[in-house]
Formats: C-alpha cells, structure tokens, sequence
C-alpha cells in the first residue's frame, strides 16, 4: 500500500480531496489531505509560498517511506518546490490539471490581479467555471469551505533543478474540459520537462469531485 499527499489549488484546502481520500482509504492507502497556511483548518494563518513549501516538506520528513505527492491546480506549483527540497522523498510526483512552468516562472496572472490593497483574492463564484461538470452539492460545499486566497504565494518564483525535482518520477493528469487551464496549455506544460507519464480525462478543472472513481483508478495503478 502506499502513502499520497495531496495538495489542493487556491481558495480550497484538504477538504477538496474528500471523496479521493475515502475511496483510497477504503483500499488500504494512507492519505495526508494538506491544508496550506491561510487554507481549511489553517485558515487564520495566512501562507506564503515559503510557508506552503515548508509546511509540506514537514509532513513528508515524518514519513518513513517515500510518498505520491500530488498537486492540482495551484498545487502544481507547491509540489514542484517540495520536490526541489526533498526529492528523496517523493516515490512519485503527480500533477492534477496543475500549474508547472520554467524554473524562476511564478503563477502570476489574472487570478493574481484579483487582489485587494490587503494583498488577498477574495472568494468568487466559480461554479460556471471551476465546478461547471460537478455535482451541484459539490458547489455548495466550495462555497461553504473556500477561503481568500493571498496573493504572495501567486507572484513567487518557483525554482527547480533537473538534478533535483528532475529525478523524481513525474504524472501530469490533464482533463481535457478544464475551463481554467485549456489541455492545449496543460500539454504544453507537461513537455517544459519530457519523460513524464500523462493521463487525460474527461473532465473538468475539479476530476476529484467530477470523476473521483476514475482519478483514483489512475493514481493506484501509478
């Protein structure tokens, strides 16, 4: 049995992988569903991405074996400074429709232009894109549980190294519906760094509530 972490993508938290960790639990997998600083449980402690990396990096350090590390989304670029730090590790690095750039690029964008003068993205309704292909208690729950997201950890450089985060056996999981990322851009992405495994799905910008049965599928037989 293995050992996956997940980490989730801006305004979310751990709670987005509920329906991943359950399914995985059920077969006898460990899951660390990561709530960042500024996120979830974490609320009240806004992160940088200093911050989300190292808070990351502590989990893994207590583990005895190597983990899955897995990223959606924003998460992408968490798990990429994770894997510059500790490359020994990560049994296997997975992307979800997540973000992966040139070493020194950051995810600053239209998303990070949202900003307030506090330097925080509030929460907005993101159903038509976001959740569009989820089930409608799934944005119900999103808008319950999602949370401002800073925007320091958006506009950070993300540094990584072939002799480093490049030794770790790497996944990108596309999802061919994805409203936030088109899969042209996630392809591109995915061939920054060639020899990795990619996956397409149907879906959305959210398989871990459109299609958590067949994103698990995927993860087991990784």
């Amino acid at each position: 049995m293995s050992t996956f972490v997940f980490v989730h993508g801006a305004n979310a938290g751990g709670w987005c992988w509920y329906k991943v960790a359950a399914l995985l639990e059920k077969d006898g997998h460990r899951v660390h569903a990561v709530d960042l600083p500024g996120h979830g449980r974490n609320a009240g402690n806004r992160g940088t991405m200093r911050d989300y990396i190292a808070h990351v990096v502590d989990i893994l350090d207590a583990e005895d074996a190597p983990v899955i590390l897995v990223g959606h989304s924003m998460g992408g670029a968490v798990i990429t400074g994770v894997g510059e730090a500790r490359p020994e590790k990560i049994a296997r690095i997975v992307y979800i429709t997540a973000f992966f750039g040139e070493s020194g690029e950051s995810m600053a964008g239209p998303l990070a232009d949202m900003a307030g003068s506090d330097g925080m993205i509030p929460v907005i309704d993101t159903s038509d894109i976001v959740y569009h292909d989820c089930p409608e208690d799934t944005k119900a729950l999103a808008r319950f549980c999602q949370t401002p997201q800073a925007v320091e950890p958006l506009v950070t450089p993300i540094i990584w190294t072939a002799e480093r985060w490049g030794t770790i056996p790497r996944t990108y999981i596309g999802c061919a519906f994805d409203r936030v990322f088109p899969i042209a851009e996630q392809r591109r992405r995915a061939d920054l760094h060639p020899g990795a495994t990619w996956i397409e799905l149907e879906s959305g910008h959210m398989p871990l509530f459109s299609m958590p049965e067949k994103l698990v599928n995927h993860l087991e037989n990784l």
